[in-house]
């Protein structure tokens, strides 16, 4: 990753060196800004300033299922409504780029740049992001620019101060959604577990039994594999007949 660094007046070099999706490092020592914590919720509808667009933003890790241009497969962590209705990527979450846009002083606060790259048709976003302690976090969108390729928000936030905010750190592969599939295989487990468990403690306990016996309906188990084979043979008997009543009527 590039990083970009701010010359005080002083000749200081000072960066934040990328440490995560939502975290870097100042080099003078100041500390750790780690916003991670803001990827616990997602900003929906934001609504940008010049031009009336929807946005959906989720820092951190990839949370955004918002149809096949913007999803957890491209990584992305903005999506926002393009001219054909559409809503597009506007910056993969693992490709954040930071760079220190002012230090703090009597008369200003910390104010950290991040940008947002990977996105549809090279679509990026940019976050100008401000130090603020003792107020909620605000997420405001500022619209967008260049044709519609860059998207422009603001973050006033505690998190954006060294060393506030430092509890949640995802990994960058992480997405916390599951497939419909997923769910379904993971509901079968519990209840076969929940089955066999429950069946031998009340074979074992209630009708004594022992050994392989205390498997529930260890009969009906046993004979399983005989009654699959005799379902296969019904159906390759009932596809003969079929072809023989085809040929008769021929």
């Amino acid at each position: 990753m590039a990083f970009s660094a701010l010359v005080t007046g002083q000749g200081t070099h000072v960066t934040c060196n990328r440490k995560g999706p939502c975290s870097c490092e100042m080099s003078d020592g100041t500390g750790m800004v780690d916003f991670s914590d803001l990827g616990t919720e997602i900003w929906v509808n934001l609504t940008g300033a010049s031009d009336g667009k929807r946005y959906y933003f989720h820092p951190c890790f990839s949370g955004l299922q918002l149809g096949s241009y913007c999803n957890a497969d491209n990584n992305a962590a903005v999506c926002g409504e393009s001219d054909d209705g559409n809503l597009y990527s506007f910056g993969a979450y693992d490709l954040s780029e930071f760079s220190v846009q002012s230090l703090p002083s009597e008369s200003q606060e910390l104010v950290l740049k991040m940008v947002l790259s990977g996105g549809s048709a090279r679509r990026i976003s940019i976050f100008e992001m401000t130090c603020l302690r003792d107020i909620p976090t605000l997420v405001r969108a500022g619209g967008s620019s260049d044709a519609g390729l860059t998207a422009r928000f603001s973050i006033t936030s505690p998190c954006i101060c060294p060393n506030e905010c430092s509890h949640y750190t995802p990994s960058e592969s992480h997405s916390t959604y599951l497939s419909p599939g997923s769910i379904l295989l993971i509901i079968f487990v519990v209840l076969v577990a929940f089955y066999a468990i429950v069946g031998i403690m009340y074979q074992y306990t209630v009708r004594g039994a022992r050994g392989l016996e205390i498997i529930p309906n260890y009969s009906f188990w046993m004979d399983f594999p005989s009654l699959i084979m005799d379902g296969v043979r019904l159906i390759f008997c009932m596809q003969g007949l079929s072809k023989k009543s085809n040929y008769s009527a021929l």
